[in-house]
C-alpha cells in the first residue's frame, strides 16, 4: 500500500457527515458536481490527509489521527470513522507520541482507557505469574515463552502506569486546551517501584498455589 502525504486540509465526505466534520473545525464546502451526496470539507489549519490506498487518514495539527475516510466494509459506500479520543492515551504509551490535552483528548476521555489497560495488565502479569511457577518444571520451554510475554506486559503496565501519573499531573495543575506533557515532569520507570509479583492478587483470580 503505497502512502503519500499533502498539507492541504481538504476532503471530500458524505455530506451527512458534514456537521459532524463542522463540530471538530471542519468548514463545509461545496458539493461535489453530479455527487449530491458528497460535499468537500475544509479542514482546520495544520490538519494533514494521508493517501492510503482507497482511504484517506486526517490527521490534527498535533499530529494525532483524527478520522479515517474510505469505502464502507459492508456497503462500499464512502464514509467516515472518527476515531475516539482513547487512542490517543494508547499512542502516547505504547509509541512515545507527545501527550496533548484539548477538548477531543480530555483527561475524563483518557483516563478510561488508562484504568482498563492498567486493569488488564494486571491480570495477565498475574496470570503469566502463576503460568511460570506451574509449568517451570513439567514443560520449561512454556514457562521461558511466558517469561518472555511477562516482559512485554511489564513495560506496557509501566507505560500506562507513567500516562496515569502525567493525567494526573495535568488535572492538578490546572490543564487548559493544547496542555502537553512537556510542561510537567515526565515520568520514566521507576527502579524502586516494588516488584510486580508483590501486585496484590485481582479480585476472583486464583492463588497461584491452587493451579
Amino acid at each position: 500500500m503505497t502512502t503519500s502525504t499533502t498539507s492541504a486540509p481538504t476532503v471530500i465526505a458524505p455530506d451527512h457527515r458534514a456537521a459532524q466534520l463542522h463540530n471538530i473545525g471542519a468548514t463545509y464546502g461545496a458539493l461535489q458536481p453530479g455527487k449530491p451526496t458528497l460535499r468537500e470539507m475544509v479542514l482546520p489549519d495544520g490538519w494533514t490527509v494521508t493517501q492510503r490506498g482507497e482511504s484517506v487518514w486526517v490527521h490534527d495539527q498535533h499530529g494525532r489521527r483524527r478520522l479515517d475516510i474510505g469505502p464502507d466494509v459492508f456497503t462500499g459506500r464512502l464514509d467516515v470513522h472518527f476515531i475516539e479520543a482513547g487512542s490517543h492515551a494508547r499512542h502516547v504509551a505504547e509509541y512515545g507520541a507527545t501527550l496533548v490535552l484539548d477538548e477531543w483528548a480530555t483527561p475524563g476521555a483518557l483516563l478510561a482507557v488508562v484504568g482498563e489497560r492498567i486493569e488488564t495488565y494486571v491480570r495477565l502479569i498475574y496470570v503469566n505469574e502463576s503460568g511460570v511457577i506451574r509449568w517451570a518444571v513439567e514443560q520449561p520451554r512454556h514457562a521461558d515463552t511466558l517469561r518472555a510475554q511477562l516482559e512485554g506486559y511489564r513495560r506496557k503496565l509501566t507505560a500506562y502506569r507513567d500516562v496515569l501519573q502525567t493525567l494526573t499531573e495535568a488535572i492538578t495543575s490546572g490543564w487548559t486546551p493544547g496542555w502537553t506533557d512537556q510542561q510537567t515532569h515526565v515520568h520514566h520507570a521507576d527502579p524502586a517501584r516494588p516488584a510486580l509479583s508483590s501486585l496484590t492478587r485481582p479480585e476472583g483470580a486464583p492463588d497461584a498455589q491452587q493451579l
